[in-house]
């Protein structure tokens, strides 16, 4: 795993969107009018409004948004959150909404999917978006930190069947069926050719290979892929990588273009 939690602490990534914000909101639709199919609870939390999450949520493929839909029931806004360290492992596994216990200040978790509601007869999950501390960055820069983590979960969610489905089948637009292992496999075996897409997804690498749980580790690269794709940026410490994130893979960007395209089977 990269060391000291390295991609978990912001700063980089926030001083990276504070000197590129004319850029990173160059990559975000305007705000959509057409119906946002998801509730939404606590918007005051939210650094976007209803219709600049549906134009995100736009940006998907209609396949995407259809498999999305399936599974997605609330957006959630929830007060602020960081991450702290476990001191029996010196992981940033736990959270906090205590600024002062958090490994660093700019150490904020902008966002998560919550599975609690998931069950094997009623699979659904919400997306829960984190108020940014304002004293973390910008106001464009919240807005850039809760559009790249809103497409970022929407991705968790387009995967999890994959997951967590047992008999998931997909099939991508070349009429392969996949099963959700063989989906994950195939990703993963592709990914690791390269470095990670993002600051954040290195914490989740040993070198080029995924460490720690597989499951997590390949998923969270899966979601900054998509993010890094729809959006057209991805903060990775290269300034020329970061502002064109899958331009030196384009085996990945072909292969996440069909799966964000393929269909449910099962």
């Amino acid at each position: 795993m990269a060391s000291e939690n390295e991609g978990l602490d912001m700063g980089p990534t926030i001083a990276w969107y504070e000197q590129n914000r004319a850029f990173c909101i160059d990559g975000i639709p305007k705000p959509d009018v057409t119906p946002f199919p998801f509730k939404i609870k606590n918007s005051e939390n939210i650094h976007l409004s209803e219709w600049e999450l549906s134009a995100l949520f736009q940006k998907f493929p209609e396949e995407s948004r259809f498999r999305i839909r399936q599974l997605l029931d609330e957006i959630v806004g929830k007060p602020s959150a960081w991450f702290k360290e476990n001191p029996l492992t010196a992981k940033a596994d736990p959270t906090t909404t205590d600024k002062l216990q958090a490994i660093s200040p700019a150490a904020i978790i902008p966002s998560y999917t919550d599975y609690a509601k998931w069950t094997k007869e009623n699979p659904a999950a919400d997306i829960v978006l984190y108020k940014i501390d304002e004293s973390a960055c910008s106001h464009d820069v919240r807005k850039i930190i809760h559009a790249e983590g809103f497409v970022h979960e929407l991705a968790h969610v387009l995967l999890a069947p994959a997951q967590y489905v047992g008999d998931c089948r997909i099939e991508m637009p070349d009429r392969r069926v996949l099963s959700g292992d063989e989906c994950i496999e195939e990703f993963a075996n592709l990914a690791e050719k390269h470095p990670p897409i993002s600051s954040y997804s290195s914490n989740y690498r040993e070198g080029h290979k995924f460490a720690g749980n597989l499951s997590t580790s390949i998923s969270e690269e899966f979601a900054e892929t998509v993010a890094a794709m729809l959006l057209g940026f991805s903060f990775c410490g290269d300034d020329s990588r970061s502002k064109a994130p899958l331009k030196d893979r384009a085996d990945v960007d072909a292969w996440v273009y069909n799966l964000l395209n393929a269909k449910r089977v099962d």
